[in-house]
């Protein structure tokens, strides 16, 4: 089945919004890890993130093209739920029963948000 136009370049705003996700997620670790490296690697890593803060905004920008304002924010929410995950895994930061509460909540709104 072929998608016409219209879904396709809607279903490729979604995919652009996910990568703006992970970009923003990456650009969050690497600008952590850059605050606490030793000094050539702290410069080095916060530049990265700040590039991918940067780099982000270009699939974001194609992604508006089809998609409303308030459906883009909404997928994009998903960012803070992806941050907190990475840095329990990567990071080792503690994510306790409180942030998992705060973790479940936002997933319900953003489905609810969406539906």
């Amino acid at each position: 089945m072929q998608l016409d136009a219209f879904e396709w370049t809607r279903t490729s705003a979604y995919f652009a919004l996910i990568l703006v996700v992970f970009l923003n997620a990456a650009a969050n670790l690497m600008l952590k890890i850059g605050a606490v490296a030793s000094a050539p690697n702290s410069l080095l890593l916060s530049l990265a993130g700040l590039f991918c803060f940067g780099l982000s905004a270009i699939p974001y920008w194609l992604a508006l093209r089809n998609v409303d304002l308030n459906s883009a924010q909404i997928v994009v929410s998903c960012q803070y739920i992806l941050v907190i995950l990475a840095a329990g895994l990567i990071l080792g930061e503690p994510i306790s029963i409180t942030k998992w509460s705060g973790i479940a909540l936002i997933a319900i709104g953003l489905f609810v948000a969406l539906g």
